[in-house]
């Protein structure tokens, strides 16, 4: 089977008797991938990475990532990234768009990284009753969930990480 890629259309071609053209849908361009340690203790300080990638053959304007961090009940802390996105702490969103990643307003062929810094746990006032002052507010252990999308003027619809 050969398949040629043009012009956000698709020929498919099989032992030559057979052809079909149709839209390629768009959201094929687009993969993203999110890593995050397997296990952390209240205070340890963690890191996730996004991995993002156009694979298509077409340059898509305008990406949009977002990221939502889980704040909710206070168990996850921000500390940064990198590149710095734009953090809105009241809903635990990250947002990078052209104005924080140049490449982002005509994302060609290739992959960008991102990573995110933050901290499991909250911080108590009395040091003698948690290690490094640290707890989780439904121990014994509390599972977060976090998945970052990717968008553009030419694929609307957000694609999710793992």
């Amino acid at each position: 089977m050969r398949i040629t890629t043009c012009c956000k259309s698709k020929l498919i071609v099989v032992g030559f008797l057979f052809a079909y053209f149709g839209i390629m849908p768009l959201s094929a361009q687009f993969e993203i991938y999110k890593e995050a340690p397997a296990t952390a203790k209240p205070g340890d300080q963690i890191s996730f990475r996004i991995t993002y990638r156009n694979v298509g053959s077409t340059i898509q304007h305008n990406v949009v990532i977002e990221d939502i961090l889980p704040v909710a009940g206070g168990d996850y802390e921000y500390i940064g990234s990198s590149p710095q996105g734009v953090y809105d702490a009241g809903t635990g969103k990250i947002t990078w768009t052209k104005n924080e990643i140049p490449e982002l307003e005509n994302f060609n062929a290739g992959e960008g990284v991102i990573h995110i810094y933050g901290r499991i746990g909250k911080k108590f006032i009395d040091n003698n009753h948690y290690p490094n002052g640290y707890y989780l507010s439904n121990p014994p252990v509390e599972t977060f969930y976090n998945t970052a999308t990717i968008k553009s003027e030419d694929v609307t619809t957000p694609l999710a990480s793992n």
